[in-house]
């Protein structure tokens, strides 16, 4: 499914479509920029196999006070491939299938997310083969590990390729 939810909140179809038909949705290429993407990204699509979202133009007020949002309601058992561009925001749930990770941040990140946000992420990710991430930052603040929540553990990427 391709969707971009740049129109009109009351115009735009995505949330229905996704509601009604998100029990068989494998792929997800979604545009988001407005107030609904946290209820988008919170349908259930319990299939979903590829993931790609992008946000030109949505910043962190859109959601709230975390960085850290539950995608498709936290499960997503079949998972294989994501890829955030430019989003305000990390998965909070483990991604047991997932083998391909792609991340480039907002250029306002630097300050939202640490090394401890995504390390939570590698750590719920363990079939990882592949992973890419751009414009992390190597400030201070960036570099912390605050919340990370397995501080005393090694965050284990045995599948790991590149």
């Amino acid at each position: 499914m391709y969707t971009s939810n740049r129109v009109n909140l009351l115009d735009n179809p995505t949330l229905p479509i996704l509601r009604t038909h998100g029990s068989g949705i494998r792929e997800f290429y979604g545009a988001l920029m407005y107030l609904d993407t946290p209820s988008i990204l919170s349908c259930s699509l319990p299939v979903i196999e590829f993931c790609t979202l992008s946000s030109p133009r949505l910043d962190r007020g859109v959601l709230a006070e975390s960085c850290h949002l539950s995608l498709f309601g936290g499960v997503t058992p079949r998972l294989r491939a994501l890829q955030l561009l430019a989003v305000p925001f990390l998965p909070s749930a483990p991604l047991p299938a997932l083998t391909h990770l792609a991340i480039s941040l907002p250029n306002f990140a630097e300050n939202m997310f640490c090394l401890g946000d995504l390390l939570d992420v590698l750590s719920g990710s363990p079939q990882l083969q592949y992973f890419n991430l751009d414009n992390f930052g190597d400030s201070p603040a960036a570099l912390r590990l605050d919340g990370w929540s397995r501080q005393n553990e090694p965050v284990r990427l045995d599948c790991l390729r590149t």
